[in-house]
């Protein structure tokens, strides 16, 4: 009989599964699949200054895959893409970046 972190590893496998809900992205510079989530934050202080937007993203992937557990505030490259994390979330081998970048 599967454990359950036996089935939570499964779930991993299938929520990444760039067959399924993730797609692959080259993070820091090794390819690796990920579930980009995007969405623009429009109570941030700076969204309503002329020009500025500031454009939030959740970035989930495995811990195993990114390597050791970033810091707040660290530089995350996305496909050539850089953001600041925000916000740190590791729960079962799983990693929840909260990203943000500012676009002129």
């Amino acid at each position: 009989m599967k454990t359950f972190k036996e089935y939570l590893a499964n779930d991993r496998s299938v929520f990444l599964n760039p067959a399924e809900f993730g797609d692959l992205f080259i993070i820091n510079g090794r390819e690796m699949a990920a579930v980009l989530d995007q969405s623009a934050d429009s109570e941030h202080p700076w969204a309503g200054e002329d020009g500025v937007s500031v454009i939030t993203h959740t970035l989930y992937l495995s811990l195993e895959d990114f390597g050791e557990e970033p810091e707040q505030n660290e530089r995350v490259v996305v496909n050539g893409k850089r953001f600041r994390i925000e916000r740190v979330e590791a729960n079962m081998g799983m990693l929840a970046l909260g990203l943000e970048a500012n676009v002129t």
